[in-house]
């Protein structure tokens, strides 16, 4: 399993949504809240072993957005 398909599997557990809803929607905004965010950066930060910049995380609006600060 690559990390594109990691991310939406955990994105598809946090969100309750099906992965197929989550790719179609990966630049739209307002798919979490503020506490989905807090769950969406720790699960990612364990479960890939790196430490996410508190500047970066505060601009995580969209899926597109997370696949990209994990590509950095």
């Amino acid at each position: 399993m690559n990390k594109s398909e990691q991310v939406y599997g955990l994105l598809s557990d946090i969100l309750g949504k099906d992965v197929d809803y989550l790719k179609a929607h990966a630049s739209v905004t307002g798919l979490w809240d503020s506490l989905k965010r807090v769950e969406i950066v720790f699960t990612l930060e364990e479960q890939f072993d790196v430490m996410l910049d508190p500047e970066e995380v505060a601009k995580l609006n969209t899926i597109d957005d997370i696949m990209e600060l994990l590509e950095k």
